[in-house]
Parts: C-alpha cells; structure tokens; sequence
C-alpha cells in the first residue's frame, strides 16, 4: 500500500504540471487587466473503506474580470483512480465468483472554461468542458441566462446544455455514442438582508450507450444435462432516459449567533421509477478574522430502478449482445438499487490576509441498502480529505 501511495503521489505531482500551466498561463495574459482576478489550488482524497477505491484529485482554478462588464474562468481537474468496485455479482454467491473487479489505475484529466457578461439587467454565460481518460471522452456545451428584475434582488435563470460523450464498451472494445440534452428554469430570490430564496427545475435526455460495461450479471445455462452453468455476461440499461430534477434552497443570516445557514431539498426522478431524495444542511460561522468553520450534512434516499435485479438470468444467446433499443432491461449495478447515504463534515478555513485563505476539510459518507435483498457489502463507506488555497489579486 505505501508503494502505490508513493507511486501516486509522484503522478500527482508530474499531473500537476498542466493545471499550473493553465493558471500561469492565464494570470501572464490578464496581468496588465485592472479587473479582479482571482486562483485557487485545490487537493482531494475519496478513499473507501476495506481497501476499495481510491480517487485523489487535483483541482485549479483561474477567474478574472475583464473589461465592459465580461468575466473568463478556467477550471482544470486530474484524477487518478485505484483499487477495486463491485462488479454486480452477489458477494454471498456460492459459485466463488469475485464480486469486485480491480479498477486499472488511471488518469482522468478535465478542463472547464466559462465565459459571461453581467450587468444590472442581464446575465449571459457560454460554457466549454472536456474530460478525457482512457475508457471516456466527454465533451460539453452550455449556455445560461439571467433576467434580473426589481433591482438585482429577482432573477430569473435559464439554461441548455449538451454532453457529448465518447464511452468504452469493455465487452466489445469498440467505443459507443451517448448525448444528454438538458433544459433548466429557475429563479433566485433575496426577500430581504439576511434571506434570499432559490429554486430550479431541469430535464434532461441521455441517449445512447447508457451501459456501464465494467458492471455485469450472472446468466444461467440449464442446458448441459450433468450440471448448470454460471457466467458473467453485460447489463442491458434502456437506450434512451428522462430525467426531472427539481431543486430548492435557502439561505438565512441569523445575527444574534453570527452564523449562517443554508438548506436545500433535491428530487430527482427518472421514466423507470428511479427515485432520490435529498437534504443538506450546511451552516458558517467566523471566529474573530482568522477562522471560519463550516459543519455540514447530507441524506440521501433513493428508491430503486424497475430493471435493477440481483437473481440469476435464464441464458440466451442475446445475452452476449443485449440491445439497449429493446428489453428486457436489467442491471444489478448496486447504484441503480434502493439505498440511504448519509454525508457529514467539518470545513475549516483561515483567512491568513485579506486576499488569502487557507481550507481543509474532513467528510465522512456512509451508505446502506434498504431493499433487504442486496448484499450490504456492496455500498461504500469512505473518508473524504480536502486542502484548498485561494488567493484574490
């Protein structure tokens, strides 16, 4: 374990090169601008327990204000992933089969870049994102607007995007097409100095390869008259989803205890009966100049997809080549079963100057099964460790 650990440590380092690029890059091009500027380093660490995935994240991000009221963000992430995840098999099956399958350690490297206006009235924002690592390319485009209304203190928001998505059918070598249209309306509200309200609603439609090929299931042939027959073969997810998700929040400034406080509920729902639930609870609060802590809380609940099943299948010969354009659709991807997560943690941050600021960060998640029928092996707990730096030119 220290080995791989030194081993990633030293491709963090060298993946680091690109994101401070990137912010160099940006800061020498904008150093003549008056506008503010702004760069932030980021460092994260997913590790699940019992040895399963490890995800260590670098992120940086770049901001100025340029000239007639225009601004430019650039965001660049790398990951790198390890260890092993479930593979859709039951880990109590009594056929000895591995229930978890190594993740090949790779890298994962993202860049986001915004462009917008903004005034008094209005609020325009053109979006570009690409990641690439080697089983998925993605590449995405979106476009926001803004109508502010009765003095900046009402504006309404709406939104298109587009992913355009290159993924890795494990199964065949080939790779396969996906696209997700997204649509969103919303509205945020200040009702006076210490609350302000929002909301929004968005649909959205994958279509596509929507399979996740490192997940599969296990096929029964009964037709060897001595003894069946046990093999793993692909999930067969539909071709095509509609997805709602709405989502409000709100914020309250409460002065007798010098904090704020910030709640929001998400429901998200899916045409085959996938449903989630969610509640977070965050709260900040200053400790003199220096210091500023920040407790927060996450459920989540989510009902299961019709297709999600953990028995056996009858074998076909399509089961070698499942078709998402026709059924029967079914995958025992853990994620698409019915569960309960639950999500807290401490932010620390200490503002070293007026333009300077330091973060750290503890989060813990834990996950449940409530279906009474998956293995609870299978969910993930995990600590969560994140290190930030900001600086405001």
């Amino acid at each position: 374990m220290l080995k791989k650990s030194k081993r990633f440590f030293l491709r963090h380092v060298i993946g680091l090169r690109p994101i401070l690029l990137i912010i160099c890059l940006l800061h020498l091009c904008v150093a003549r601008s008056r506008g503010e500027k702004r760069a932030s380093l980021k460092y994260r660490e997913w590790i699940e327990d019992n040895d399963r995935v490890e995800v260590r994240s670098w992120y940086g991000q770049a901001g100025l204000e340029l000239k007639s009221e225009w601004n430019l963000d650039i965001l660049a992430t790398i990951d790198a992933w390890s260890g092993a995840t479930p593979n859709g098999t039951n880990p109590n099956n009594a056929l000895g089969m591995n229930w978890l399958t190594e993740v090949p350690e790779e890298i994962r490297k993202a860049g986001l870049f915004t462009i917008g206006k903004s005034n008094r009235e209005r609020l325009y924002e053109f979006e570009y994102g690409i990641s690439d690592e080697p089983d998925y390319l993605s590449r995405s485009y979106a476009f926001r607007y803004g109508l502010k209304l009765a003095e900046e203190t009402f504006v309404i928001n709406a939104g298109l995007s587009l992913q355009d998505d290159e993924v890795l059918n494990t199964w065949t070598a080939e790779f396969k097409d996906k696209q997700t249209w997204t649509a969103s309306l919303g509205f945020d509200r200040i009702l006076n100095q210490s609350t302000s309200l929002s909301t929004n609603f968005s649909v959205s439609r994958p279509k596509g390869y929507l399979n996740d090929s490192y997940k599969h299931i296990i096929a029964l042939d009964e037709s060897l008259p001595s003894f069946p027959v046990y093999f793993p073969v692909p999930e067969n997810r539909p071709d095509e989803r509609t997805l709602f998700t709405f989502l409000i929040g709100a914020s309250k400034y409460l002065q007798p205890i010098e904090t704020g406080l910030h709640g929001s509920y998400r429901l998200f729902l899916d045409d085959h009966d996938l449903e989630g639930h969610t509640i977070e609870i965050n709260a900040n609060r200053k400790f003199g100049d220096k210091w500023m802590l920040t407790p927060s809380l996450r459920l989540y609940s989510q009902k299961e997809t019709n297709f999600y099943t953990t028995e056996n299948l009858q074998f076909t010969p399509a089961l070698h080549a499942p078709s998402g354009g026709q059924g029967p659709y079914y995958s025992a991807d853990h994620r698409l079963s019915s569960f309960d997560s639950l999500s807290w943690g401490m932010k620390t941050t200490f503002f070293a100057r007026e333009l300077i600021r330091f973060d750290f960060a503890f989060d813990r998640y834990e996950s449940r099964g409530t279906d009474g029928i998956t293995s609870q092996l299978v969910y993930p707990d995990a600590n969560v460790f994140t290190f930030g730096f900001t600086w405001e030119l």
